[in-house]
Order: structure tokens, then C-alpha cells, then sequence
């Protein structure tokens, strides 16, 4: 259904899932992501995809086995 702004729009679910009692985190943030997107899998009962402008990181995730998306467009100047 397209919205105010005459674009399609598609569903998006958004969930907080914690980490079990104990998770010790990785040393790198982007490896905790990457970590924590695969383990999330089992209970999505789907794929989860990464969203990143890090070229890094998504090489990474794609490695592990996500879906990702490279994002490029430039968002502008980040705030203070």
C-alpha cells in the first residue's frame, strides 16, 4: 500500500530479543551484530537481514551467511 508519499511500503517487524543469562560479548562490535543477527534466526523462523553502510561489516555478514543490505545513499551530516 503506498504511502503519503505515493511510495510502496511493505511490513517490517520489529522485535527486542535479549541475550541469554551469561553472554559474554564478542570483542568487536561488528562480530556481536553479525553474532547476535544468526542466533536470532532459529526464533525469527526466517532470515534476518543486516542493514549497513560499513562495507566491512557487510562483507562479514555475508561470510557468516545473513542477507544484507548495503546501504550508500548519504544520509547527511550526523548531529553533534
Amino acid at each position: 500500500m503506498p504511502g503519503p508519499d505515493g511510495l510502496a511500503r511493505s511490513e517490517v517487524t520489529i522485535e527486542l530479543v535479549f541475550d541469554p543469562p551469561g553472554h559474554v560479548r564478542l570483542p568487536g562490535n561488528d562480530d556481536e551484530i553479525i553474532d547476535r543477527a544468526l542466533a536470532v534466526e532459529p526464533l525469527a523462523d526466517r532470515k534476518v537481514t543486516l542493514l549497513t553502510y560499513d562495507t566491512g561489516h557487510s562483507t562479514r555478514a555475508r561470510n557468516a551467511g545473513l542477507q544484507v543490505v548495503k546501504l550508500s545513499q548519504d544520509i547527511g551530516e550526523e548531529p553533534n
